[in-house]
C-alpha cells in the first residue's frame, strides 16, 4: 500500500504512529498507510485550507474525546 504523501505534515501521524493504542493504530493503518488514504478528512482539510488541522482531529473527521486526550498526555 502507498503511504499518504502528507505524513511529514500530519500532527496526528507524528503523535500516534508508534502508539500501541489499538484504535489509533487502526487509523494509522487504514488512513495513513492504507486503502482509506483518499478518504482522510485531515488530508482534505490540509488540501483545502493550506495548513494542518489540530493534531486531535481523527482521520475520519471526528475529534479525539477530551477524556482520551487527557489520558494520553
Amino acid at each position: 500500500m502507498l503511504e499518504c504523501e502528507l505524513l511529514s505534515q500530519c500532527g496526528f501521524f507524528r503523535k500516534h504512529e508508534a502508539t500501541l493504542d489499538l484504535p489509533c493504530r487502526g487509523f494509522v493503518q487504514a488512513y495513513c498507510r492504507g486503502p482509506r488514504r483518499e478518504a482522510c478528512q485531515r488530508r482534505a482539510y490540509l488540501l483545502l485550507h493550506g495548513f494542518s488541522p489540530p493534531d486531535d482531529l481523527l482521520p475520519n473527521g471526528q475529534v479525539v474525546p477530551m477524556s482520551y486526550q487527557a489520558a494520553t498526555e
